[in-house]
């Protein structure tokens, strides 16, 4: 699609020609149709920072009802109005990689019944555990007067809230370069508002389930409104809006899965591997497969990744640290865990077919027990529901934590996706006895998975 157009990097003048404004309307609809007719070539995943501003809707809207299917399962909303229009900006000097494709954000009437989620995140400003609530908003990938978009940004549906789940943590402001075609400001991204989940709307699929955002408040007072008059186009036709006053900063953001583990029987030849660690560098032997973990939803918040599973491998590694003592926190609370011996590396892995990318780390896990031995680990039972199974699962004690792990010099890209490893209580559900054929960077393998014994939950350190 590609219809003639400008970026204005001042306000323009409210008074608009009426032959002026007829002829971008017919601009407008022909480009209308040229959303409809081109199918969307999706990015990989969200790239690209937005400042949303407050819109105020010039002209009527009728919105439609739509079906909307993200992490969380299926909903049938009611699109009432548009409500922001958020811009890409550049944040410090990092650039825009589509700086025309905008969302429109409407609000919606959608599932009351939400129970609150919480998330382990992370981006740019660092690691978060957040709850959130139910949605407020869809937004839409749109063109402002006819520019040229390039149909690759999901659709997002986003969540009221995205508080910190430790409320006794107080949250960090920072201070951002922001650069869009409306402003250049310096701004402050406050507490987060907001989450968004990438959303496949009407049946017609999602981009990349990790292109998530989270969207932090950056209202100023200080600043006079835009009162900036715009045309805006995207799949539910053209409408007229002004743009007032900034409110939030959106940020690309990555959720993490949670893994049920089962044992798994595979033996292959041994072979040695370099792994590099936040506790060193060693030369580890592999030598059989140990655990299938694939991708679990505990109490429905949902899946990152449905097709990215780790299989752990038993490792004969040099590596002891002795004991060390480190805090950690995840859903399950704050945890002293005291780490030995490393025993197994996890391989991002796929079943042999799939589309997965094995977008996420490989990790290295240590022995781990609680490190408190006054105080008892208090045991907890979720619902946990996998490929294989959907049942309870009781967590009677801590038995690993995985750090990441560069494996031959590949590198690691998220400082974020640890895990720590809960032994399950699961002595009344017989074996699986199935067998799965996998593939990851050691080759196609054909396991046979046995009992439930773990699962594995992002965590941080303290």
């Amino acid at each position: 699609m590609h219809l003639d157009g400008h970026v204005r990097t001042e306000p323009r003048n409210q008074k608009v020609n009426v032959r002026t404004f007829m002829r971008v309307n017919v601009r407008l609809l022909i480009a209308l149709a040229l959303i409809a007719c081109v199918a969307p070539a999706f990015a990989e995943e969200a790239k690209d920072h937005y400042k949303c501003y407050d819109a105020k809707p010039l002209s009527s809207f009728n919105g439609p009802d739509v079906d909307l299917v993200d992490r969380f399962g299926p909903t049938l909303a009611d699109v009432v109005k548009l409500d922001k229009l958020c811009t890409p900006v550049d944040k410090n000097g990092e650039g825009m990689v589509d700086p025309n494709t905008h969302l429109a954000c409407y609000s919606i009437n959608d599932d009351p019944d939400f129970a609150d989620a919480q998330m382990e995140i992370w981006n740019q400003f660092g690691e978060e555990s957040l709850r959130i609530t139910r949605a407020g908003t869809l937004c839409v990938p749109t063109v402002i007067d006819g520019e040229t978009a390039s149909g690759a940004v999901d659709h997002f549906k986003c969540y009221r809230g995205g508080t910190k789940f430790d409320s006794t943590i107080p949250y960090s402001p920072r201070d951002v370069s922001a650069v869009d075609r409306f402003r250049t400001n310096v701004d402050t991204a406050e507490a987060p508002v907001a989450f968004c989940n990438p959303v496949d709307k009407n049946g017609e699929g999602i981009g990349s389930t990790k292109s998530h955002l989270e969207c932090y408040n950056v209202e100023d007072r200080a600043l006079r409104p835009l009162n900036e008059v715009l045309n805006v186009t995207n799949q539910f036709g053209s409408q007229r809006i002004i743009l007032k006053r900034q409110e939030s900063l959106c940020v690309p953001t990555r959720t993490y899965d949670h893994y049920t583990c089962y044992g798994a029987v595979y033996n292959n030849d041994d072979f040695q591997v370099s792994l590099t660690d936040e506790f060193g560098n060693t030369t580890a032997t592999v030598t059989k497969a140990d655990k299938y973990c694939v991708p679990a939803n505990k109490k429905n918040e949902g899946l990152a990744d449905a097709d990215t599973g780790l299989t752990c491998y038993t490792i004969n590694d040099p590596a002891d640290v002795n004991g060390l003592l480190i805090d950690t926190n995840n859903q399950f609370g704050d945890e002293i865990l005291r780490l030995n011996k490393a025993r197994t590396l996890c391989v991002p892995t796929k079943k042999v077919g799939s589309d997965s990318h094995l977008d996420i780390e490989h990790v290295k896990c240590y022995q781990a027990r609680s490190g408190r031995d006054d105080i008892p680990f208090n045991q907890i039972t979720v619902p946990l529901t996998d490929e294989y199974s959907s049942d309870d699962a009781t967590l009677i004690d801590p038995v690993s934590y995985c750090t990441i792990v560069d494996k031959n010099g590949e590198g690691a890209r998220f400082d974020a996706a640890r895990l720590e490893c809960y032994d399950i209580s699961d002595s009344s559900i017989p074996p699986l006895d199935i067998r799965v054929d996998i593939e990851n960077q050691f080759g196609e393998q054909n396991l046979l998975l046995k009992r439930r014994e773990n699962i594995c939950v992002p965590t941080r350190q303290r």
